[in-house]
C-alpha cells in the first residue's frame, strides 16, 4: 500500500490534549514554530511495542532538544491513559491524544478500521514544513529508530 506523502508541504496544523510530565494541557503544533519537530505517531499505550519505542525516544529526548527539535508521541489514546502509561515508564516527552483520530487522518495514518493509526514519523522543520517521513510496514514493525531522525537533524 502507497501512502500519501506530505513531503514537502506545510503540515497540517492541529490543536491537541497533551500529557507532559504529569501536567495537562493543550498543545497545539503551530506553538513549535521556529523548531524542527519529530511527530511519532504509535498505535496505542500499554501495547508492548509501543512500551518499547516512545521510552527510546524519551531517553534520547535531550539530544533531539540539543538540535533544537521537539518530540511529539500522539495516539488515539485518552489523556487519563496517557498520563498512567507516562507515569508507568518515565516519560518525558509530550503525549498527544487525538481521541478521533482526527490528526491521523490528517496526516495519512488513520486505520480506522482498527480504531488506532499505524507507526509513523513525520520531520518537521521551523518553517512548518514536512522534511521526512517514515511509515511502518505495520503497526506491528517497528524499525524507524530514533537515532536515525536524530542523524536528519543539524547538529
Amino acid at each position: 500500500m502507497t501512502q500519501p506523502t506530505l513531503l514537502g508541504q506545510l503540515a497540517p496544523d492541529f490543536t491537541l490534549t497533551a500529557v507532559t510530565g504529569g501536567q495537562t494541557g493543550l498543545t497545539s503544533l503551530s506553538s513549535y514554530r521556529g523548531k524542527y519537530v519529530v511527530l511519532v505517531f504509535f498505535p496505542v499505550a500499554f501495547s508492548p511495542l509501543c512500551s518499547e519505542q516512545l521510552p527510546e525516544y524519551s531517553m534520547l529526548q535531550d539530544d533531539f532538544l540539543e538540535r533544537g527539535a521537539a518530540v511529539l508521541g500522539i495516539s488515539r489514546d485518552n489523556p487519563f491513559s496517557l498520563r498512567a502509561w507516562s507515569e508507568r515508564y518515565g516519560l518525558e516527552l509530550p503525549l498527544l491524544s487525538d481521541m478521533t483520530l482526527k490528526v491521523a487522518q490528517q496526516y495519512g495514518v488513520a486505520l480506522l478500521d482498527h480504531g488506532h493509526s499505524t507507526r509513523a514519523v513525520f520531520v518537521i522543520d521551523p518553517e512548518g514544513r514536512v522534511i521526512h517521513e517514515a511509515h511502518e510496514a505495520s503497526p506491528e514493525h517497528y524499525d524507524i529508530k530514533p537515532e536515525q531522525l536524530l542523524d536528519l537533524l543539524p547538529a
